[in-house]
């Protein structure tokens, strides 16, 4: 029995000696490879060897460099890059400092809307004075003329509460005027001709109100807006202490506005 043991200990050596040496690859194609452990191999293995420092027997260093792998000597070869350089956006700015550069300015389209010939020439003049570089342009539209059904004025509070039932009574739609000149009173119908105007007349008359008439309620107006399409936030708060301040020369209740 000990024999038996014995023959198949020496029989596993000799197989992993040939196995280790590489003799059993030729002839067992799936059978693994030993890790070599032959030249250059051994020497591919290394792991930074330039760090190597041989000294001698009085402990100073022997000026003699290992070889360095294939890999190695591309790697020690390549350009370092200097982590100590600032990145492009972290580059020193006209003032010196290391900071970020700083972003591009807020801008908003602003305006200044409805404004009256004069009011639109007060305005004009005090930009040129005040921002003569420009960013700002003015635009003209025209407002046409407008004609309402009509009654009015109104003498009295309690006129005005009477003729309001009367319309609500004859079914008849109506609103109160907002145009100074002719508060208090109410309008029935808002024309853009007259000849329209006329025609309702006729119909409100024939249901039973009394009193009414048609009028002109606005004439055709040209209207100028002023408006910054890029405007900053100093431009802004600038443009809106400048219409505070020309309320008193003619611009009254106007105030920038948001472009819509």
């Amino acid at each position: 029995m000990l024999r038996l043991v014995a023959l198949l200990l020496v029989l596993a050596n000799l197989g992993y000696a040939a196995w280790a040496q590489g003799w059993l690859t030729p002839y067992f194609q799936g059978l693994p490879s030993p890790e070599p452990t032959r030249e250059p191999d051994r020497l591919n293995q290394q792991v930074t060897p330039q760090r190597i420092v041989l000294l001698t027997d009085k402990g100073e260093p022997v000026a003699t460099q290992l070889p360095l792998t294939e890999d190695q000597a591309t790697a020690a070869e390549a350009p370092q890059t200097n982590p100590a350089a600032p990145a492009a956006d972290m580059a020193p700015n006209a003032s010196g400092s290391s900071a970020p550069n700083d972003p591009e300015p807020a801008k908003r389209c602003i305006r200044v809307a409805a404004l009256t010939e004069q009011q639109a020439s007060v305005l004009r003049i005090a930009l040129l004075a005040t921002q003569p570089d420009g960013g700002w342009d003015m635009r003209s539209t025209t407002l046409p003329a407008r004609w309402i059904v009509y009654s009015g004025k109104l003498s009295t509070p309690a006129v005005m509460s009477a003729k309001r039932a009367e319309l609500k009574l004859l079914g008849i739609e109506f609103r109160e005027v907002q145009t100074p000149a002719f508060q208090p009173g109410f309008a029935m119908g808002t024309y853009s001709t007259e000849g329209a105007a006329q025609q309702v007349l006729r119909e409100v008359t024939r249901a039973g109100v009394r009193g009414a008439k048609v009028v002109q309620e606005r004439a055709e107006t040209a209207l100028t807006t002023v408006q910054w399409p890029e405007a900053t936030e100093a431009q802004l708060a600038q443009t809106v202490a400048l219409v505070q301040r020309l309320a008193t020369e003619g611009l009254e209740g106007k105030q920038v506005q948001p472009c819509p």
